[in-house]
C-alpha cells in the first residue's frame, strides 16, 4: 500500500491493523512524523515513512520496489492538489498501471465528477479521464463532523480500478 499524507497515521494504523503487510507513507507535514514513528516501531518492518513531497515523488519506482504483490494508492488528499495527483495517475503512459486500485478521498463535489456519467452536468475533464482508464465508484460519504476541525464540505471515497 501506498499512503499519500497519511498525516499522524489513523488511516496507517487501520491498513497495519487489518493485514496490510507493508505500507509506503509519504508525508511532507514534519510534525506529523513523531506519530508515524511510533507506529512503525508498533509494525516492525512493515511500514517505511518517506518525509516529502507527493507532487514531487515517482510513484512508479516506488511500486517497483514493492515485493508484496499488487500496488494499492490509499490517500486522504488536501482539496487543493488532489485532482493534480489523480490526474497524473490516470495518465502514466504504461497501462495498465503500477497500481491495481486507488482508494481516495476528496470533496463530494469532485468525487461527483470523477464518477460522472457522459450525459450528466458533471461530466468534464475527470470523469472522461476516470471512465476512459478505470472503473470508479464512489464507496461512501464522509460528513464534516468527522474530522477535527470539520471542513465547510462533505467529502466523498472514491474507488478506482484500472480497466
Amino acid at each position: 500500500v501506498i499512503e499519500v499524507w497519511p498525516g499522524p497515521g489513523g488511516l496507517t494504523r487501520a491498513l497495519l491493523s487489518n493485514g496490510a503487510r507493508r505500507v509506503v507513507a509519504i508525508e511532507r507535514d514534519e510534525r506529523c512524523l513523531a506519530a508515524l514513528a511510533e507506529v512503525s516501531a508498533h509494525y516492525p518492518g512493515r511500514l517505511e515513512v518517506i518525509s516529502g513531497d507527493a507532487l514531487k515523488t515517482d510513484f512508479a519506482a516506488l511500486a517497483s520496489e514493492a515485493d508484496h504483490g499488487p500496488v494499492r494508492i490509499v490517500a486522504n488528499l488536501p482539496y487543493n492538489i488532489g485532482t493534480e495527483l489523480l490526474v497524473r495517475w490516470l495518465t502514466v503512459p504504461n497501462w495498465p498501471p503500477y497500481y491495481a486500485s486507488m482508494t481516495l478521498m476528496f470533496q463530494r463535489e469532485v468525487a461527483q465528477r470523477i464518477v460522472a456519467a457522459p450525459d450528466s452536468d458533471a461530466y468534464g475533464r475527470l470523469g472522461v479521464l476516470a471512465g476512459w482508464r478505470t472503473q470508479a465508484r464512489i464507496a461512501f460519504d464522509v460528513p464534516p463532523q468527522a474530522f477535527t476541525p470539520p471542513p465547510k464540505v462533505t467529502s466523498s471515497v472514491v474507488h478506482l480500478e484500472p480497466r
